[in-house]
């Protein structure tokens, strides 16, 4: 017989898999990608935006408080980056479009939230 997981369970559990497999592509050595030029600024903003919905679904309402760890560790990934010796660099504009996609969640969740209170 299946167990049945509360949903903020399972969400947790994915904000954990979500975030590791977001330090996994961040700190990996990089290969050329041939393309658009800053279009990885917008998978920093889905993957903060990812990361920070599914934190707030498992809390079950939005949390300023994850909302800036989220921000700090953006920023941190950034530094780990710069720092160590995987071909990548450190950009304050990931870290801007980390910011932002965390940023975007929190005021979308707060005014869906409003909403629904009228």
């Amino acid at each position: 017989m299946p167990i049945a997981l509360p949903l903020s369970r399972v969400f947790a559990a994915v904000f954990v898999v979500l975030a590791a497999a977001i330090v996994w592509f961040s700190l990996t050595p990089m290969t050329a990608q041939p393309g658009v030029s800053h279009i990885d600024k917008i998978e920093h903003f889905c993957a903060y935006a990812a990361l920070t919905f599914v934190g707030f679904a498992a809390r079950g309402r939005p949390w300023p408080l994850l909302a800036a760890a989220i921000v700090i560790f953006g920023g941190g990934v950034e530094v780990l980056q710069a720092l160590l010796p995987t071909g990548r660099t450190g950009s304050l504009l990931d870290a801007l479009a980390n910011a932002a996609g965390a940023g975007s969640v929190w005021a979308g969740w707060l005014s869906f939230g409003r909403l629904r209170r009228r």
